[in-house]
């Protein structure tokens, strides 16, 4: 990527600035509901191992 100087904006810098912050913001999002998958999925796991362990009725 070439430089662009902060006084002279170049057109063609400036259109390939927003697709890599468009396709960085996509991947953002994936990552962050592949995230909130994976925290939910462990959430879960917790929730199963502590109700086999106190049951069910455990406020615990």
């Amino acid at each position: 990527m070439k430089h662009v100087d902060a006084q002279e904006p170049d057109q063609t810098g400036l259109i390939g600035f927003n697709a890599e912050f468009e396709r960085a913001r996509r991947e953002r999002e994936h990552w962050s509901a592949e995230q909130r998958r994976i925290e939910a999925e462990q959430l879960l796991e917790q929730i199963y191992l502590a109700q086999t362990w106190h049951g069910p009725g455990d406020p615990r």
